[in-house]
């Protein structure tokens, strides 16, 4: 959780890019910010900020987390079709087939 109060680690987002490796372009880290990025689960991971005298703030702590969670091991499996369901399937594509589809 960003603390405002914390404004040592505060930098303003213009900034950012170079904090990152490969220096990202300012558009990807107001899309992180916005909309953020699928993470190794499926979830959606946000670059936290927070609003100061009117301009975003990015903490250093906050990029450290952005970039572990983005980068973290997918702890959920895939979805195993199991075999009535692909049965199912196949009959359907056969009956969809049959109909001239």
């Amino acid at each position: 959780m960003i603390s405002p109060t914390d404004v040592y680690n505060a930098v303003p987002v213009p900034e950012v890019p170079a904090l990152f490796p490969g220096r990202p372009s300012i558009a990807t880290v107001w899309r992180w910010i916005l909309n953020g990025v699928r993470g190794p689960n499926g979830e959606t991971v946000r670059l936290e900020s927070f609003k100061c005298g009117g301009r975003r703030f990015v903490q250093r702590d906050a990029i450290d987390r952005f970039i572990a969670a983005w980068n973290a091991e997918p702890t959920a499996k895939p979805p195993v079709r199991d075999d009535d369901a692909v049965r199912r399937a196949r009959d359907a594509a056969k009956a969809l087939e049959a109909l001239g589809a």
